[in-house]
């Protein structure tokens, strides 16, 4: 079972069940860590692990045999069941067999969803943010062309809106990859998960930037598709197999 947990530069993870035990060992997770897998409901602090459902790996044995779902632990792995790469008991089978047909994934986190107006809100704060990157980017380079070469103002507009194009592409990428949100978004407790509770990777958060495109070019339909969603996707969402949760 892989966890996660929150460490000085963000979300950590996902290691693996002994290299948790190894980062509870040394230190590094502390009673209060806040800590995650798919058979926990939310993110919980270390120390109440002891008397939540899911048991605390490091009461598990060495040799144990458990279930990477609910961390139930079973006589031997005959008692268990391959799912979609992961064994589990008999007991969480069948829910899990329903969540796949439903969703395509039986990992799927319960989740709060954030819904539009509060993702309407972080948008705004992006566009500000990226809005005063390109403003001082195109006025230095209209000032440097003026000086020196004024008959290529053109080309400096043309490199202008390439150049917003690749701060916009870079700014959604390295935030979505290192940190799980844009600075909007982590300025208002959102975060972008994909349904197995997988890190964002790059490939998705270029294809979730231009999708975001196409969703305004449809006269904003494809942002307003979070108001019906039972998820609160929109239409990039849905084309990268996204959702924005609350945390």
């Amino acid at each position: 079972m892989d966890w996660y947990y929150a460490g000085k530069n963000g979300r950590q993870g996902p290691v693996n069940e002994d290299a948790f035990i190894d980062l509870v060992r040394s230190g590094a997770i502390g009673e209060s860590t806040l800590v995650w897998n798919v058979s926990l409901p939310d993110w919980i602090a270390y120390g109440s692990l002891h008397s939540a459902a899911t048991p605390a790996p490091a009461a598990l044995s060495a040799g144990s045999v458990y279930c990477s779902h609910c961390g139930r632990t079973v006589a031997s792995a005959a008692d268990l069941v391959l799912i979609a790469g992961r064994e589990v008991c008999g007991a969480c089978k069948p829910a899990l067999l329903q969540q796949m047909r439903e969703t395509g994934s039986p990992w799927a986190p319960a989740a709060n969803y954030a819904g539009f107006w509060i993702r309407f809100a972080a948008i705004m704060i992006d566009t500000v943010i990226l809005t005063v990157i390109n403003v001082a980017l195109t006025a230095a380079a209209v000032g440097w062309t003026a000086v020196n070469e004024p008959s290529a103002a053109a080309a400096v507009f043309l490199l202008s809106y390439a150049s917003a194009l690749a701060v916009g592409i870079a700014y959604e990428g390295f935030f979505l990859v290192n940190k799980g949100a844009t600075l909007g978004k982590l300025a208002l407790g959102l975060r972008v998960i994909r349904p197995s509770g997988e890190p964002i990777t790059w490939g998705t958060a270029i294809g979730r930037y231009f999708g975001k495109m196409v969703s305004g070019m449809i006269l904003g339909i494809g942002f307003l598709m979070a108001i019906w969603d039972p998820e609160k996707r929109t239409l990039h969402d849905r084309m990268v197999n996204t959702r924005v949760v609350k945390v």
